[in-house]
């Protein structure tokens, strides 16, 4: 289903004719782009200046959306027409319309997150390392005895640059950073403190609006998505996909193995990665992760059989995830951690061993 060049100018004239009723002179023009129409907002009336247009309506989706600091607005064609007494008349063009929108929003959520593009927005929306560290007064681990005693108990000696401590408040912030380490894209903070929470992520928009007082400018709510979604995504920059690359809940774990990716919890969406054969899934050692690894396993992708790994190497020990595995192999001698490469399948009989 798409859109006709035809069907595109028939828009552009019904918005045309809805602005013009809100707005004079300059401020009432509607610009026609290959991926977008772009006007002044009617909800907000816009910005004071009249050659700034901070509404679209986007071809890929019909999906609009107003990037006015004041304004945010986010719906859809159809409901566009409809706010403005314009409603889609005509039912097998609403059909069409609806059915559009439906197939297109779903697409773009599931299968243009690795495109070349975010990446590189990802990159220009970065927040300098040093900026981050002296804005939020934040310690090195080298600077702190108790956080890299912390950090070296859990094999993290030649990743100390990815964390940054905050000493009053007693948080440990693990940094997504850019494969050059001059960014920061998003972090995890660890709290120690029992009265909050163990984990809380922080993805590129909330770190612009922290920073830098302002969100992801002039960018489409499903690009905003992307965005956001990848930022927590950590080493997805670096990943080289022409080798395996290892998909971990964890970004400690994730730390741990080369050429890997963590994706910050079970529950975050992976269907971008399923039809990548290099892709393999190692979750944690629980019912959340084995759930998931059960069900890609039905699917023919492959996993990691911790069952099978922990029969066959006698592991006597409760390990929840690969950093817990590593703390039991060195303190037991144990061989297994040397094997991981050996516990990857993606036959569905061998649903018992995950």
């Amino acid at each position: 289903m798409e859109i006709t060049d035809q069907k595109k100018l028939q828009i552009n004239s019904k918005v045309e004719n809805i602005i013009k009723s809100e707005f004079s002179g300059v401020k009432g023009e509607v610009r026609f782009f290959r991926d977008r129409l772009n006007f002044a907002c009617p909800y907000c009336g816009d910005s004071t200046n009249e050659h700034k247009k901070r509404a679209n309506i986007y071809w890929a989706n019909l999906m609009y959306h107003c990037f006015n600091d004041g304004c945010k607005k986010h719906t859809n064609l159809v409901n566009f027409y409809k706010d403005f007494n314009s409603p889609v008349q005509n039912t097998d063009e609403l059909t069409f319309f609806l059915d559009y929108i439906r197939e297109h929003r779903v697409s773009m959520v599931t299968k243009e997150y690795l495109e070349l593009n975010t990446f590189q927005n990802l990159i220009e929306f970065g927040i300098p390392y040093e900026i981050v560290k002296s804005k939020l007064r934040l310690l090195h681990p080298s600077e702190d005895m108790h956080i890299e005693k912390y950090l070296k108990a859990r094999f993290m000696h030649y990743k100390m640059d990815n964390f940054l401590y905050d000493k009053k408040k007693d948080q440990l912030y693990v940094l997504h950073l850019t494969p050059d380490k001059t960014k920061i894209l998003g972090w995890q903070i660890r709290n120690f403190q029992e009265n909050r929470a163990k984990y809380v992520s922080y993805n590129i928009e909330k770190i612009n609006y922290l920073l830098l007082g302002r969100g992801i400018e002039d960018r489409s709510e499903d690009e905003i998505i992307k965005l956001n979604t990848m930022s927590l995504y950590f080493g997805i920059l670096s990943a080289d996909f022409s080798k395996n690359v290892t998909i971990f809940e964890g970004v400690i774990d994730s730390f741990l193995q080369p050429n890997s990716i963590a994706i910050t919890g079970a529950d975050k969406p992976t269907e971008m990665f399923d039809d990548i054969n290099t892709i393999r899934y190692l979750f944690d050692n629980d019912n959340a992760g084995r759930r998931v690894m059960e069900a890609k396993l039905k699917k023919r992708k492959n996993v990691f059989m911790w069952n099978k790994l922990v029969r066959d190497f006698k592991v006597r020990e409760q390990v929840k995830d690969l950093n817990d595995l590593f703390i039991y192999c060195w303190k037991n001698k144990n061989e297994a951690i040397k094997n991981l490469d050996k516990y990857f399948t993606h036959e569905p009989l061998d649903i018992r061993s995950v």
